[in-house]
């Protein structure tokens, strides 16, 4: 089963990086082809993703005390697509096939199962 301290750090890699990934997007947006921009219109924008993901790969390294590494990632992926599409459903406003809240729902299922026969490493003896 994963460990709390562990499920806590992978929900604030899955914040954090869906922060990162909404001000990545929101960049975009300010910048799209054909709308007379250089390029770099709220260039802070991407500053603040580029130190996000420097926050995450903080947090990645503190998890893998507590799961092994493929759980993590499993759990953190996972995490982070239900999060970025929770925000481009109700932050951008984008809509979902039937398919794709399908796909959805197996990545939490899958996540759930991961998370439930997982070893928690901080309880093992070296």
């Amino acid at each position: 089963m994963i460990n709390g301290i562990n499920a806590g750090i992978i929900i604030g890699i899955v914040v954090i990086e869906t922060l990162s990934q909404t001000f990545a997007r929101k960049f975009y947006d300010f910048n799209k082809e054909g709308e007379n921009t250089d390029g770099t219109k709220n260039f802070w924008l991407m500053v603040f993703a580029f130190a996000f993901y420097a926050i995450v790969l903080y947090l990645l390294l503190q998890a893998y005390k507590y799961s092994e590494f493929a759980i993590t990632n499993a759990f953190w992926d996972s995490g982070t697509i239900i999060g970025t599409a929770l925000v481009g459903y109700f932050y951008f406003g984008e809509k979902f096939k039937w398919q794709e809240l399908l796909g959805l729902g197996l990545v939490v299922t899958g996540a759930i199962l991961m998370g439930i026969y997982s070893t928690d490493l901080s309880k093992e003896t070296s």
